[in-house]
């Protein structure tokens, strides 16, 4: 598929980001899967994000079934800080691109898997499921941030053999999720060490499950 660059102008803030439409042909308003990236993707190359499974399936395949949009962040400058940005992508996309509201997937990657677990509990109505890769689960997160997750299906991969972000950290936060009545699942993938994008983002397993879930709210009437 043709991925675009693209730039949003978001109140002072200028946000570039790849953007690509799911196959053509497809009418019907089709999910969004919003991706955040590592902290080497950091800069003012979209190409950047070019080299990592995600965006380069989306690129390489013809038959893609969701939009897709990769938004960059300058460099030393973490996703917190381009929160509100991320949200006003999203928005105008909503707006702008024929997408189904309801099915809005957020996932991330080691340091974009921070700033997703992040977004999700600052804007947990906006998305229908979150995937973190080689991600933790924020430390100080607890009773009031698990809440406002319970609504969101989370799935997370962490390899192995990981010594950035081990497995055990995140199914331990993972079980305080589901404690909390969170819908998780958990990969490990084996042998697997930090950059494990490859056997996450090319399972079709993955692919089927997200644009499987839809936020309940705004399903539509029977």
């Amino acid at each position: 598929m043709s991925v675009e660059h693209l730039t949003l102008a978001a109140g002072t803030t200028r946000l570039p980001y790849l953007y690509s439409a799911p196959a053509s042909g497809t009418l019907a308003p089709a999910p969004l899967v919003l991706f955040l990236h590592g902290k080497r993707d950091a800069g003012t190359d979209l190409n950047l994000l070019l080299r990592w499974p995600l965006p380069q399936h989306v690129e390489r395949s013809p038959g893609v079934p969701y939009h897709f949009a990769g938004p960059q962040l300058p460099a030393d400058v973490s996703w917190r800080e381009r929160r509100s940005a991320v949200l006003a992508l999203v928005e105008h996309l909503l707006q702008t691109r024929p997408i189904d509201a309801s099915r809005v997937v957020l996932t991330g990657f080691s340091m974009g898997a921070a700033g997703g677990w992040e977004l999700a509990v600052a804007h947990p109505e906006v998305f229908s499921a979150f995937v973190p890769v080689s991600g933790k689960v924020p430390e100080h997160y607890g009773p009031a941030e698990f809440e406002r997750l319970r609504d969101i299906p989370v799935w997370a991969f962490n390899g192995e053999r990981d010594e950035r972000a081990g497995p055990e950290q995140a199914r331990r936060g993972l079980a305080a999720l589901e404690a909390a009545g969170g819908q998780t699942r958990f990969t490990e993938i084996a042998g697997g060490d930090h950059f494990i994008e490859s056997a996450v983002y090319l399972d079709p397993v993955l692919e089927a499950w997200w644009l499987g879930q839809r936020r309940a709210a705004l399903a539509p009437a029977v």
